[in-house]
């Protein structure tokens, strides 16, 4: 047995590799920056912690006041003036789901639900969120499944049409409660769950819809399925590794101290992935739903040379942007890049509405 412990270690090394260059990260590896990579720490100091292990059912009316919430506030970067915040715990399908909801103090123009990334959360919206307040706009930032303060595994899903099945969970709460009318924000995951809930609900009342690289394919998609299939028996989950996947070189160092941030890809996430590529997203008609597509041409996360087409033949009306020098984090790139990006986001929500 000891002369095939090399050949075994050698094998499991390979298809770790295989696998991890193909999940990219949703995401962990990228071919051509892997030089500047570095392991995600598992251990970091948590200053809010006092408030993250005693959360607070969300409260509709009454906006969270608490020191324990001020030192969260402070490390996200979310006070912003002149606003109402509202955050805590909503049991949703997906289970217990934190939402943070920001009012503005001015007559607000509508409701914007904005759908965070794979690994991220939504307090890390934090720049996207300012320029809609700024605007006029209530704004709903809820953490995914599995992310941020919300519960279940971390990082991982067992069906990827939850994602989904979320918003469909949100929405009419936010139609009762929450300025009209309504509008869709979303990055990468948070996307493919819009784009699937839109394709589901064909008389959703989103009156405009901006999906930022929306996810269907991760990148490298024919090497991550070899991966998935050679490893799917022992491999459990996928290190991460920090990379830069903007052009702001801050937001490494942001990511790398978040306490909330998860270690690793979990395979069975993988798993859902490929299930919902294979099983699922084909079976929808198309939507006449008008939306805006932005796609960085530097972004090695998603495979958008194929999902654009997928995506512009599910949304005949989808306008498709491609900008050539963003890669992935459209809405964390550098300031200049950012700012643009949010500014063309924010021109397509303003488009004048029908009955409005």
């Amino acid at each position: 047995m000891a002369l095939w412990r090399p050949q075994t270690r050698l094998r499991r090394a390979l298809l770790v590799l295989t696998l991890g260059l193909g999940i990219v990260g949703l995401g962990s590896w990228s071919l051509q920056r892997q030089a500047k990579a570095m392991l995600f720490e598992t251990a970091r100091e948590n200053p809010f912690a006092s408030f993250s292990q005693q959360l607070p059912a969300l409260n509709w009316q009454t906006p969270l006041n608490s020191t324990a919430f001020q030192t969260y506030l402070d490390f996200y970067g979310l006070d912003f003036p002149d606003t109402q915040h509202h955050a805590g715990i909503l049991q949703t399908v997906t289970g217990k789901t934190f939402v943070h909801i920001y009012r503005p103090q001015q007559v607000s123009k509508g409701t914007v639900l904005a759908m965070h990334g794979y690994f991220i959360h939504g307090a890390q919206l934090n720049h996207l969120t300012a320029a809609l307040l700024t605007e006029g706009y209530t704004v709903v930032t809820p953490d995914l499944p599995g992310h941020g303060l919300s519960d279940g595994p971390r990082a991982d899903i067992d069906n990827f049409s939850d994602y989904a099945r979320l918003i469909e969970d949100l929405t009419p709460r936010l139609q009762a409660r929450l300025p009209s009318p309504l509008y869709l924000m979303a990055h990468s995951t948070g996307g493919a769950g819009s784009w699937e809930y839109l394709l589901r609900n064909p008389d959703h009342t989103y009156q405009r819809v901006v999906l930022a690289a929306p996810l269907v394919r991760s990148w490298l998609w024919d090497l991550s399925l070899m991966g998935f299939y050679l490893g799917q028996g022992w491999l459990q989950e996928l290190p991460r590794l920090l990379r830069e996947d903007t052009s702001d070189p801050g937001l490494l160092e942001v990511i790398r101290r978040d306490p909330l941030q998860s270690a690793a890809t979990p395979v069975n996430w993988v798993r859902a992935l490929i299930d919902w590529n294979q099983n699922v997203i084909e079976a929808y008609p198309p939507s006449q739903t008008p939306l805006l597509i932005l796609q960085g041409e530097a972004d090695t996360v998603v495979d958008w040379q194929h999902n654009l087409p997928f995506l512009q033949r599910k949304f005949p009306r989808a306008q498709i942007e491609k900008w050539p020098e963003a890669r992935h984090d459209l809405y964390w790139e550098a300031p200049a890049l950012r700012t643009a990006l949010i500014q063309r986001s924010l021109s397509f929500l303003a488009q004048p509405l029908p009955g409005y």
